[in-house]
């Protein structure tokens, strides 16, 4: 089975999975909360989701250890089994004891439930690379949220027919289903080994030495404070009103879980996708908290309970959906061993952290403020939550595109790439920059994608070789005007004379008359005679940066002469060098383009204030791929020698040079270490690098860059009706995995 069948078939059943599992968290809720409110007054709820949080967090501890020992693959089926046999257990205790039961139900939801949601994306996030878990994680989602809605209806009608406490068995049955079916979920990308070392303690230390994991540990905890709060409210102001019965409760909040899931599940089969592509990670985590933050302080200036519902139901929308999936990105570009030993801590202790943050909120609201003013103190509370969460977004999105870059560099490492651990180390040969570049065969044909953009202020800074922005002027002399004048005129006549001696004399004097640079550039295109050239303009180039800059964009100088100026405008520096090579890579020849590019990549090393703005970088890399995708693979390579970015054994990539040379302009705008890891990942040959490549653009470029790109990555489009199997695919894939785990049962 190939990779790509591979990855479908584990998203497919990670879908059902999710469906189960998220239909038995909605159905417990509600029989949970039915139960729990049918049997002891609302004022005992911050009590009992204290001592649920406390019990959680203790279990978060002994899971993680567990995880970071035997894996998500053995360790989530064997919970869930235990889970399921616990149900039906409650099931039977409920018979005898309505009150006991409903404890026991409490804790069990409050306790297991998280940590085998947290247990089963722990396995999604291990079988997918970064890049392709982007992608799988939106469908799985879309399940979990189908489940979440069949799973309210599922609690309202066995409610209805036969009582709250009949729910039990077949929460029982959900969770031995999902225990029978994950172990087939295959890793479809090859996951990283885990470390020998284990334990919550290591866990803890990593929380404490990692920044990224602690922001994404305060942006769990604030938005469960979130949830804790406004659920606290929704809970109150339904049982205020005259939902006294149980199965009236479970009827609304069934009713209220059923809502919010079909909710959350358009708007992410709707919108996901594309807010994830426009407003990029950051939009995705930060629409939680926004609305939240919109919603609750509205609630501050109102009694109905349509607001606490509004407020509440804005925050389940999201937190299913939008939440969800921008949280799990999160985690991907880590190591295996770091998310197993901090993955439950986050998701588990500081959700429940969160909880009895919001739980100790709504005491202490309730104790300092008069008994009409709580509700609204609570709403303003929630509100306050919300806008911490959103100053912890930013942060997030920056500290995932570094992990992103970590994540490559880890993984070339261990592949045995080099290159990239010295990607700002100058070449081997960097005493002197080759100045001398015959454009490559066939080069003036392949420019049908030419544009022309406004030139933006660009600088640069000189690279290798003796640093000459500083190198001899012609020092004036004591002669009379007369004879300077006819100095001139000699040397003029030398240069024009044709005659090879006379030239060289004047070519390899130390100190040459600026004026005469006019005469000596058209000696570039003399093969005898070109590098003496070049090293004369050289010396007089801080003088004649306008001339050289005309020369190098003139479509009617030779093509040779030209990529050689783009080398003495190098060795120059200097602004208006760097302003001028930033022209050129603009409606010139693609060896031009490739040279001045490559130029600039140099220059802007020493002093980055001197690179062009990104938006102007970002607008010529666009007109770049913007290209048919037979001119993008007909650019022959260059030599070796001339490469920065690839090897030789890079050479005959298809499409080689011209994805290197956006990726030299990439490196213009970005950071040039991450833009020269993901070119390296993309070409690794390893399908978890190039998909933590392929995300890092993703994070990195604008959408109408990131499209074209990985058109020409990915060759032609596929056909049309080669969309998402579904259906008949599904039900052989349930079917393949059941078959195969009864013959193991037999077998064994």
């Amino acid at each position: 089975m190939g990779l790509a069948a591979e990855r479908g078939r584990a998203k497919r059943i990670a879908t059902v999975a999710a469906a189960a599992l998220i239909a038995h968290q909605v159905a417990g809720k509600s029989a949970r909360d039915a139960l729990y409110l049918s049997q002891f007054p609302a004022s005992s709820l911050p009590l009992a989701m204290s001592v649920t949080a406390l019990a959680s967090l203790l279990g978060a501890l002994l899971f993680a250890r567990s995880l970071d020992r035997r894996g998500p693959g053995h360790l989530v089926p064997t919970l869930l089994a235990i889970s399921g046999l616990l149900s039906l257990g409650e099931w039977v205790l409920a018979l005898y004891d309505l009150q006991i039961a409903a404890i026991a139900v409490y804790l069990h939801m409050g306790t297991l439930g998280l940590l085998l949601i947290s247990g089963f994306w722990s396995l999604v996030n291990e079988s997918f690379d970064p890049h392709s878990a982007r992608q799988a994680i939106g469908g799985i989602v879309s399940g979990s949220i189908l489940g979440g809605i069949g799973g309210g209806l599922l609690a309202d009608r066995i409610a209805t027919w036969a009582g709250v406490a009949a729910i039990l068995p077949a929460l029982g049955t959900l969770h031995l289903f999902s225990a029978f079916i994950l172990p087939w979920i295959a890793a479809p990308a090859a996951a990283r080994p885990a470390s020998a070392a284990s334990g919550d303690l290591r866990g803890f230390a990593l929380l404490r030495r990692t920044p990224y994991l602690r922001t994404i540990a305060l942006f769990v905890m604030a938005a469960s404070a979130i949830s804790a709060l406004l659920d606290y409210a929704l809970k109150a102001a339904a049982a205020a009103q005259t939902l006294k019965d149980p199965e009236d409760l479970v009827s609304f909040f069934a009713l209220f879980y059923a809502t919010t899931g079909m909710a959350g599940f358009v708007l992410q089969r709707l919108a996901s996708g594309f807010a994830l592509r426009r407003f990029g990670l950051a939009g995705m985590l930060g629409a939680l908290p926004a609305l939240v933050c919109v919603t609750a302080f509205f609630g501050i200036f109102s009694h109905r309970i349509w607001v606490d519902v509004l407020a509440r139901a804005s925050d389940a929308v999201l937190s299913n959906s939008f939440f969800r999936s921008g949280l799990e990105i999160l985690y991907t570009p880590l190591s295996p061993e770091r998310k197993r030993s901090t993955k439950a801590l986050i998701d588990v202790a500081a959700q429940r952290a969160g909880d009895l943050l919001g739980a100790g909120l709504v005491l202490l609201l309730l104790f300092v403020t008069p008994g009409g003013m709580a509700q609204r103190a609570v709403l303003g509370a929630a509100s306050l939550a919300a806008g911490a969460g959103l100053i912890l977004v930013a942060r997030l999105s920056r500290g995932y595109v570094a992990q992103l870059t970590s994540s490559l560099r880890r993984g070339l490492v261990a592949l045995g790439e080099s290159t990239p651990l010295t990607a700002t180390a100058p070449a081997a040969n960097s005493a002197s920059v080759k100045l001398f570049w015959h454009p490559s065969p066939g080069s003036e044909g392949h420019d049908a994608d030419r544009h022309r953009l406004q030139p933006a202020a660009a600088e640069s800074v000189g690279l290798h070789g003796p640093d000459l922005r500083r190198s001899s002027r012609s020092t004036p002399t004591q002669s009379s005007p007369a004879v300077e004048t006819r100095t001139l005129l000699d040397d003029t006549l030398a240069l024009l004379s044709g005659e090879p001696l006379r030239i060289r004399a004047i070519l390899t004097r130390h100190e040459i008359d600026s004026r005469l640079a006019v005469h000596v550039l058209p000696l570039l295109a003399e093969p005898n005679l070109r590098e003496l050239a070049a090293t004369a303009l050289i010396r007089m180039a801080p003088r004649t940066v306008g001339l050289l800059a005309d020369a190098l964009l003139d479509a009617e100088r030779p093509l040779a002469l030209r990529i050689t100026l783009a080398a003495i405008l190098e060795r120059t520096g200097g602004q208006r060098a760097a302003i001028a090579l930033h022209e050129g890579l603009t409606d010139t020849p693609f060896d031009i383009r490739n040279r001045c590019a490559r130029a600039l990549v140099r220059l802007t090393k020493a002093d980055p204030q001197l690179a062009p703005p990104q938006t102007a970088v970002f607008e010529i890399a666009r007109h770049e791929v913007e290209v048919e995708h037979k001119h993008w693979l007909s650019r022959p390579a260059l030599p070796f020698e001339e490469s920065s970015f690839l090897t030789i054994s890079d050479l005959d990539i298809p499409g080689g040079r011209s994805l290197e040379h956006l990726f030299l302009l990439l490196s213009l705008g970005l950071d040039r270490d991450a833009v020269r890891l993901a070119f390296r990942g993309l070409l690794s040959g390893d399908h978890y690098l190039e998909g933590t490549a392929r995300e890092y653009l993703e994070n990195v470029l604008p959408e109408k860059l990131r499209a074209p790109l990985f058109a020409h990555i990915d060759g032609p489009a596929a056909e049309p009706t080669q969309r998402k199997r579904r259906g008949a695919d599904l039900i052989r894939d349930l079917q393949s995995a059941l078959g195969r785990g009864t013959n193991r049962r037999s077998g064994s």
